[in-house]
Parts: structure tokens; C-alpha cells; sequence
């Protein structure tokens, strides 16, 4: 990749993928660089599992008349007990860095206590778990033609529903998969 990062950028798994942790997955890239390896979130795993149930278990009281329709996302095979949000950029949050000039990822419980007043970002997506590759992995598996790279489109993010982002996701390269 010679010094390139593909922070700010989706990772479309290729057919031939079959680790059935991604498999048609669409991982949005946090952080990349050559010395760290790269984190990211898978963005079309969407569980049963509604944002209340886990605010309930942390103990926060989500405030009377405020809607929290959003369902939890597995965002990826490590620390799947660990809870992250995608968000636009909206608020100061504790444990909180702008990828983009249209997405943050936040890790603090901050976060969610101004969503359960009604308050925090509108645009979000809430994740267990994240994926991880060491120094060097991820740059193999591109060599390998394990995923397909494409820069991130917020609209893919926040406003595609969940089961139509992988074809989203490779729409944004042209490619129609049907």
C-alpha cells in the first residue's frame, strides 16, 4: 500500500470469502497505517437485538417519548462484548474521533446516554465487536484478493438499510452483482 491508509474507506469481502464472519460483509475502516495494522466495523450485520435492550442492561433510562428504533450491529469477530457507535459528527463525546468529516466513532457510554435524553447523533449505528488486522495482514489479504476497497459513502452508512449495503457498497465501484 506504500504508506496509503484506508481509514475512511469500506472493505467489501469477494465472493470467494468464506469465513462466516464475512462473508458479503462490509467493513467501514477506522484506523489503517503501516505500523498498527487496521480496525474496523462490519456495517451490515444487523441483529435482533434492539439499542434499548442494551442500554437497559447498562443502566441507563432512556427518557419518556424518545424513539430508539435502531437494532445492534455485530461489528466484528474481537472484544464482541465491547460496544461502539458510528455516528455523524454531533456533540463531545469522551472517547470520541472523527474519521471523516461526516462520521465519528465514538467508544464512551457518553454517547448513548444523550441518545437515551434524545439528544445524540441522529445518524448512527451502534456495534459489538470490531475487526482487527495486525501490521501487514490486512495489506496480504488485499494481495490476495480477499475484499474489494472502495472510499466510504456516509449515504451507504447511515442511510442504506442494513441488508442492501453490500450492493451499495459495491455499486459505489461500479459493480452490480446480480
Amino acid at each position: 500500500m506504500d504508506g496509503q491508509t484506508l481509514r475512511n474507506h469500506f472493505l467489501i469481502a469477494m465472493p470467494s470469502l468464506k469465513d462466516p464472519n464475512f462473508v458479503q460483509a462490509v467493513i467501514y475502516i477506522i484506523a489503517h497505517d503501516a505500523e498498527n495494522g487496521a480496525t474496523g466495523v462490519v456495517i451490515n450485520r444487523e441483529t435482533d437485538l434492539k439499542l434499548t435492550d442494551v442500554m437497559a442492561k447498562a443502566g441507563l433510562k432512556v427518557i419518556d417519548g424518545v424513539e430508539i428504533p435502531d437494532h445492534v450491529y455485530i461489528g466484528g469477530p474481537v472484544q464482541t462484548e465491547r460496544g461502539f457507535v458510528l455516528h455523524e459528527p454531533s456533540g463531545r463525546y469522551m472517547m470520541s474521533e472523527n474519521v471523516s468529516k461526516d462520521v465519528s466513532f465514538t467508544q464512551s457510554r457518553d454517547v448513548l446516554s444523550q441518545i437515551a435524553r434524545g439528544a445524540g447523533p441522529e445518524k448512527r449505528l451502534f456495534c459489538l465487536g470490531y475487526a482487527g488486522w495486525l501490521k501487514g495482514q490486512l495489506e496480504s489479504e488485499l494481495a490476495q484478493d480477499v475484499w474489494l476497497t472502495v472510499e466510504a459513502s456516509p449515504a451507504v452508512l447511515f442511510d442504506v438499510p442494513a441488508s442492501d449495503r453490500y450492493e451499495a457498497a459495491l455499486g459505489l465501484l461500479g459493480i452490480d452483482s446480480e
